[in-house]
């Protein structure tokens, strides 16, 4: 990819949450199932055009293992985990806590409670 390629940002989630932000150019992911979430997750990567990659709570407990297997060594996209309509799970603190601590090697923001 060129230096000057823009890159797109694409929100994972419910269609109730998730429709309004293609109006802001987004691209929409709205899987019916797992499988589904999986393919256009796998595809989504395999283009490398995707910087940052949200996901709804819901989705990224749903995904979890396949998240961790798919997309922790990669830079790009960054996975960013936001409350769906539920409300928040903690999911995405969860995510942010592991983040930290393989990036400095121990649990400094909850110390390990």
């Amino acid at each position: 990819m060129s230096d000057n390629q823009l890159y797109k940002i694409a929100i994972l989630g419910s269609e109730e949450v998730v429709k309004g932000f293609k109006i802001l150019g987004l691209q929409v992911l709205t899987p019916s199932d797992e499988g589904g979430a999986e393919k256009l997750l796998l595809e989504l990567k395999s283009k490398n055009d995707c910087a940052v990659l949200i996901i709804t709570e819901d989705w990224a407990g749903r995904l979890d293992g396949f998240l961790k297997e798919e997309f922790a060594k990669v830079s790009l996209p960054a996975l960013v985990v936001v409350p769906g309509l539920g409300g928040p799970s903690g999911q995405g603190l969860l995510q942010l806590r592991r983040v930290v601590e393989q990036a400095v090697g121990s649990d400094i923001l909850f110390n390990n409670n």
